[in-house]
């Protein structure tokens, strides 16, 4: 009978020891999953497992924008392409931008993001520019501010712009008052 008792009590521990074992495996609670980023405008604060979900506020930007460019006193009047990518390299407000008309292509700039107003900043040398009908080298560095539209179709704002010859240093365009409105394509 010992030994039998001895067998019916290590089965009635193990079932214990099973069904508590079982009772709290089944208890676990999943961690939360989300945007684990507080720079983030989708930043969960129970997440506690990052999910992929986060989204900033340079996202909205990103794509292109092309629409009329006018410089009235250094007498420029074109279509502005601007170009913009997230740039993973730097923080998560700046974006990177490539400007194209058909005086420069492909200049490329920096932007910095805060709300819907972007801020741009260009400063190259050795770019290619036309002038009076023939491609030179060019400094070029342009600022300006643009503000995107609440319905994120629009991007429009001002910039200055000035292109100095490579070789010489001599102007080759300068103006203070740029405007752009471009439309998302």
């Amino acid at each position: 009978m010992k030994i039998l008792n001895f067998k019916f009590q290590t089965v009635a521990k193990c079932m214990f020891v099973l069904c508590v074992a079982v009772l709290f495996q089944s208890c676990e609670v999943d961690p939360v999953q989300g945007c684990t980023d507080p720079e983030s405008t989708s930043y969960d604060i129970l997440a506690v497992e990052d999910d992929g979900s986060c989204t900033y506020e340079a996202d909205k930007f990103v794509g292109s924008f092309a629409g009329p460019f006018e410089c009235a006193s250094a007498s420029i009047v074109d279509n502005l392409t601007v170009t913009i990518a997230e740039d993973d390299l730097t923080s998560k407000d700046t974006v990177s931008m490539l400007l194209s008309t058909s005086i420069f292509t492909d200049i490329p700039a920096t932007g910095v993001v805060s709300g819907d107003v972007i801020v741009m900043t260009v400063s190259q040398t050795n770019q290619m520019v036309e002038s009076n009908g023939v491609m030179v080298e060019a400094d070029i560095t342009m600022d300006g501010t643009m503000t995107l539209s609440s319905d994120e179709t629009t991007l429009e704002g001002s910039t200055t712009l000035d292109a100095k010859s490579s070789a010489t240093g001599s102007t080759i365009l300068t103006s203070d008052n740029c405007s752009f409105t471009g439309t998302r394509q």
